[in-house]
């Protein structure tokens, strides 16, 4: 199996952040804020945005996006084709790593292809 993360799989574009966010499909939890769209594509796409203002470290914004990412790269290949766009919340930083990887599988579950 292939548990690479290359370029295909990110969002990089603003209008592709932007298209995600105008077509208000999103799910707020606790910890995280996560917008989505079906994509036209035959894989799933990944787009973080942390802002300075909610998690001030620097590493903790690293840490919290490498979890991310990490999740996304084992869970793609039992996701649907949906683009999505997270946004953490501050209090996501005072949960350890496995607490954060069961939360992301959860996540990564409601959208699983199985479903």
């Amino acid at each position: 199996m292939n548990f690479c993360y290359p370029k295909k799989y990110r969002l990089l574009y603003n209008s592709e952040f932007k298209n995600i966010l105008f077509k208000n499909n999103r799910i707020v939890t606790l910890f995280l804020n996560v917008y989505f769209n079906c994509n036209n594509l035959t894989f799933p796409r990944l787009g973080i945005i942390i802002s300075k203002k909610v998690i001030r470290l620097s590493n903790d914004r690293n840490r919290v996006k490498r979890l991310l990412r990490e999740s996304f790269r084992m869970n793609k290949k039992n996701i649907r084709f949906i683009d999505f766009l997270i946004f953490p919340k501050r209090i996501l930083c005072n949960l350890n790593n496995s607490e954060i990887f069961k939360l992301l599988d959860n996540l990564w579950c409601k959208y699983a292809i199985d479903n």
